[in-house]
């Protein structure tokens, strides 16, 4: 089976991105509607570019706080996990991605990290030629969902409406005693 054609060229693509973009709402973080996995927030807009709204152009942050799990006797710490995205016709264009696992580049022909596997905790996805899934590490210490967010709006070109509020912003965490 053929893979469909990419929505967009790596070229537009480049141009959606470095195009001043705002977003229409302010930061609000709901929990993302997930049967399998409900410890997940998100916060979606749309964003403008000029005077023009773009109901195809989306910014899209979420978050998991680091969690423990116990499995019989033993307990497993996940660290937290976070991104920031921008999206076009529903695909993920540009993000800045924190997470631990491995991430293993299988488009990108021609680019640096086209074939490698990247086993930081920061990368970054830039669209290519033949669509989503290239990233290359990113260096920088963005232990922080907000030291993330704000680095990639920087990136991005894209400003938020009343600026950033943390995901944990009036949540009730617990504690493991």
């Amino acid at each position: 089976m053929m893979k469909p054609s990419p929505i967009l060229s790596a070229e537009e693509a480049e141009a959606l991105i470095h195009a001043h973009k705002l977003t229409i709402r302010p930061m609000e973080w709901v929990r993302k509607k997930s049967a399998s996995n409900p410890q997940w927030l998100e916060f979606v807009s749309v964003c403008r570019i000029q005077s023009e709204i773009r109901e195809d152009l989306f910014f899209r942050s979420q978050f998991r706080a680091a969690k423990t799990e116990a499995i019989g006797t033993a307990s497993i710490e996940f660290a937290p996990i976070y991104n920031a995205a921008i999206l076009a016709g529903g695909e993920r264009i540009f993000a800045l991605d924190a997470d631990n696992t491995p991430h293993s580049n299988r488009v990108g022909r021609g680019m640096a990290w086209y074939r490698k596997t990247l086993r930081g905790r920061f990368h970054l996805h830039r669209w290519c030629d033949e669509g989503y899934g290239y990233a290359e590490p990113v260096d920088e210490d963005l232990n922080d969902i907000e030291l993330l967010v704000n680095r990639f709006l920087g990136l991005a070109n894209l400003s938020l409406i009343d600026g950033f509020r943390h995901s944990l912003n009036g949540m009730q965490l617990s504690l493991n005693i």
